[in-house]
């Protein structure tokens, strides 16, 4: 069972050439792996670490062979010195986006973006946001994308 999670991470690895490329960290109350798909299913304090991008959760499936996590209740995502909430995600690797499901809240610096859902695509920089959109305490209308590089919205 160890050879074949040892080999599935390296294969991650060498698939892994959108996302960062280090080993996978995951943590969870208690988890099942399935070596046959890659696929870890992790339930209670999950933690899940891919280069500089952590995600917390109550519930996650990570799949190493597709790179994608789905997870749900109190998620946050960390990337460097964005935060996003949400009531679930699920994170494309091959797509190098997360999207934030319900209740998203978004914050960098002296930025806050709340919305019914939002998106981050971490090769771009640009988050997006749908549904009730609020920044700094101002309802605006529409999509909103905002470069988190820049910290400007854009057009």
């Amino acid at each position: 069972m160890r050879f074949l999670l040892i080999f599935f991470t390296i294969l991650f690895m060498a698939f892994s050439s959108s996302v960062d490329a280090s080993t996978p960290v995951v943590k969870s109350d208690s988890r099942t792996f399935n070596p046959l798909t890659a696929t870890y299913n992790l339930k209670g304090n999950v933690y899940v670490e891919i280069g500089s991008q952590i995600i917390t959760a109550d519930e996650a499936t990570v799949s190493l062979l597709s790179l994608e996590v789905h997870g749900k209740g109190n998620i946050k995502l960390n990337n460097n010195d964005i935060s996003f909430s949400s009531n679930s995600v699920d994170v494309y690797g091959t797509q190098s986006t997360a999207y934030c499901i319900g209740n998203c809240v978004f914050a960098q610096a002296n930025t806050k973006i709340t919305a019914d859902q939002g998106s981050f695509n971490w090769k771009t920089k640009i988050a997006t946001f749908d549904g009730n959109v609020i920044v700094n305490d101002t309802p605006k209308s529409g999509t909103i994308k905002y470069n988190v590089i820049t910290k400007e919205f854009l057009q």
